[in-house]
């Protein structure tokens, strides 16, 4: 059974203290990765009503999720690389703390049968004790369409020769400005397969927006998102505390600390 995203604006506007049934924090709980992608009208939805989105869905699909201690406890989950607004994804992942081991593929199709339409969970699986992993780079692509701009190729050999790409962002709560310089970001932009595609860099200082890149390239950046897919994430695999191995991965491997598009 699918629930509109009409139902879940609904229910936000009909009864907005809806919560998860508080569980006793244990001593140990285990941490579950769910893969799970985003199309439609719901690529339109914002990080934090995702994330309300994603609690109405559990609690439906009574998943033991465990709770944060202190007086106002909240659901332990979160997205690791949040998703732009209007970006249709197909690699996304939901990180959640649960009181219990799980079978993950009996969870995963209760989990996926009260997902909204444009929402499908594809898969879960069972994160180490101690297991960090972040993300280190991220994949979109962009369809080409007669109206797009000329001479794609030329403009993406330009960027790629600057050493420094400075873009101007603005924060309207913070009633903030700044300039970033989004080069140290890019690790590559080509046309493939009829589709623009680039991967950006992860980093502890940020990455670039893909609506810069397209802004950079000669499209409308406030209007493209929309047009754009994320296709992939490389996640930097890190073992419990002393391990010095590390490998980028592209697996479902996550972890809580959340990395902003900043």
């Amino acid at each position: 059974m699918h629930v509109s995203t009409v139902d879940i604006a609904c229910e936000r506007m009909t009864d907005t203290n809806e919560q998860l049934a508080p569980t006793a924090v244990p001593m140990t709980q285990s941490r579950y990765a769910f893969a799970f992608e985003v199309e439609g009208d719901l690529k339109f939805i914002s990080h934090q009503d995702t994330l309300r989105m994603f609690k109405r869905a559990m609690s439906r699909a009574n998943l033991p999720v465990a709770y944060s201690e202190g007086f106002n406890p909240q659901p332990r989950l979160s997205i690791p690389l949040p998703r732009p607004v209007g970006i249709a994804s197909r690699c996304e992942q939901l990180v959640v703390s649960l009181t219990q081991e799980i079978d993950t593929v009996e969870a995963t199709s209760q989990f996926r049968a009260q997902a909204p339409i444009g929402l499908t969970i594809t898969d879960a699986q069972l994160l180490l004790p101690g297991q960090k992993m972040l993300p280190t780079s991220v994949s979109y692509v962009l369809p080409l369409a007669e109206d797009d701009p000329k001479d794609l190729d030329k403009k993406i050999d330009t960027i790629l020769a600057e050493k420094e790409l400075i873009v101007t962002r603005s924060n309207p709560k913070k009633k903030e400005i700044r300039t970033v310089d989004i080069r140290p970001f890019i690790d590559h932009v080509c046309i493939q397969n009829n589709s623009l595609a680039f991967r950006l860099h992860v980093t502890d200082k940020g990455t670039a927006k893909p609506s810069e890149i397209a802004g950079l390239l000669g499209y409308e950046a406030t209007a493209i998102n929309h047009r754009i897919q994320r296709i992939s994430i490389a996640w930097l695999a890190q073992a419990q505390s002393t391990c010095s191995d590390k490998k980028d991965v592209s697996s479902g491997d996550v972890d809580e600390s959340t990395q902003h598009l900043d």
